[in-house]
């Protein structure tokens, strides 16, 4: 392992991304070792212990083919077959040997989201990681990218998230080129709580396209950097942002614990009230008509609490129109119909008219709830007229995914309606 090791920090990838070989030390804080530790493994007697080699092989991500122990789960022998049939993943030489990160270069197009760009943003992600390592920060104008950002959280409620997506990389790319110039400690820091902003919105974006191992990546990167700063509301907005992700995947528990974290961190800010109301929603799912009002009422107190200056339509921001929007979809959860078409009214008051996706998930909410009164017909009309009323670029990713979940939870006297039919050729075209 110690002449694995010396290869891996002379490796061409890390020659190129950092302008020189990685050093002891960093390599050492990557494995969770000193530079004495690493230097022992190098040129000292070989590490037997199995379990601590696999652990290496883990995290520096070798190739299952090239070792000469089998990890946890997986086998060099099978590995090597399917390298000498041509079905390597895409970047075999720096290949996870994590299936859950595997699955993240097995990429999929989401709606008209060209292949490359799923695939630019997660070598991005992995490069960035790499980078931040070594600390290094650049020396160009901080207030001029801090207003970039600020204008990208704004785009997050009217821009298509495929279009988002080109400009997020575009400014990660612009910054971490920044980082390999300077070591500036007042300059590191802010740039480093851009990046995490920045993190943040990668996973909204790639959230609302449906790749979550992408969105999962980014949200981890922005946690690790915001622990950078020390800044406990941007810790707090990147765990909101974590429960976010886990409500969409359908991780009840890991929303719940991620949101309670966040207000536990920074109640009063962005990110402790988008929790509380992300909070409110899993709690729904769940069934649990009590913890969900406690929840919303928190939202609502932590609201009131909130800079006049976040009270905005922004990534970064919340406002009464979010709340409503998170509200009404818990109490359609909880079936509670009646109070849930109120909330719906108010929100769809409160939003505007270009704020496309939060719009189109209140009606999708008013068709869940015509569902549960019966009305399996004008359900289908709704959610038809919805993704009618959209291009295909919105329409795609999480919209659609939900549109979907009307449609599987129809009655199967309704299923085969005109209504449901009409709406099953709509998704046909979608996915064409």
């Amino acid at each position: 392992m110690g002449k694995v090791l010396k290869a891996y920090r002379h490796h061409p990838h890390h020659l190129q991304v950092f302008g020189k070989a990685l050093n002891q030390e960093l390599l050492g804080r990557w494995l969770g070792l000193t530079q004495a530790q690493v230097s022992k493994l190098e040129n000292g007697r070989p590490e037997q212990n199995l379990e601590t080699l696999q652990n290496y092989a883990r995290i520096l991500r070798l190739p299952q083919d090239l070792l000469w122990f089998d990890l946890p789960g997986q086998s060099r022998v099978e590995a090597r077959k399917i390298k000498s049939a041509g079905l390597v993943l895409l970047g075999s030489s720096n290949s996870p040997t994590d299936p859950t990160q595997g699955e993240s270069l097995r990429l999929r197009r989401a709606g008209n989201v060209d292949h490359a760009l799923f695939l630019s943003a997660e070598r991005l992600q992995e490069d960035l990681t790499n980078t931040l390592a070594i600390g290094y920060l650049g020396s160009a104008s901080a207030d001029e990218f801090e207003e970039q950002v600020l204008r990208l959280g704004e785009a997050t409620r009217y821009e298509s998230p495929e279009t988002l997506l080109g400009d997020l990389i575009a400014r990660v790319t612009e910054i971490r080129g920044l980082l390999l110039h300077t070591n500036a400690k007042d300059r590191r820091r802010r740039y480093t709580h851009i990046l995490s902003q920045l993190a943040g919105l990668m996973s909204l974006t790639l959230l609302k396209l449906s790749n979550m191992p992408g969105a999962r990546n980014w949200v981890r990167t922005a946690e690790i950097l915001a622990a950078e700063t020390g800044d406990a509301h941007l810790q707090s907005w990147t765990y909101a942002q974590e429960a976010y992700f886990h409500f969409y995947a359908a991780n009840l528990r890991g929303t719940i614990n991620a949101a309670q974290r966040a207000q536990r961190i920074a109640a009063t800010g962005v990110g402790g009230v988008l929790a509380a109301a992300v909070e409110a929603r899993a709690h729904a799912l769940l069934g649990r008509q009590d913890a969900t009002f406690d929840a919303v009422n928190r939202a609502e107190s932590l609201l009131e609490q909130l800079d006049s200056g976040l009270l905005i339509p922004s990534a970064f921001g919340y406002d009464e129109a979010q709340l409503r929007f998170h509200q009404g979809n818990a109490l359609t959860h909880l079936k509670a119909t009646r109070q849930a078409s109120a909330v719906h009214e108010q929100a769809l008051a409160l939003y505007p008219e270009d704020d496309y996706l939060d719009r189109a998930l209140v009606h999708l909410d008013q068709a869940s709830c015509y569902i549960h009164d019966g009305d399996a017909t004008s359900a289908a009309d709704l959610t038809a007229r919805v993704l009618n009323g959209l291009s295909d670029s919105q329409a795609h990713g999480i919209i659609t995914a939900r549109a979907r979940d009307i449609l599987d939870t129809m009655p199967s006297a309704v299923f085969t309606s005109p209504a449901a039919n009409d709406l099953r050729e709509l998704f046909a075209d979608l996915d064409k």
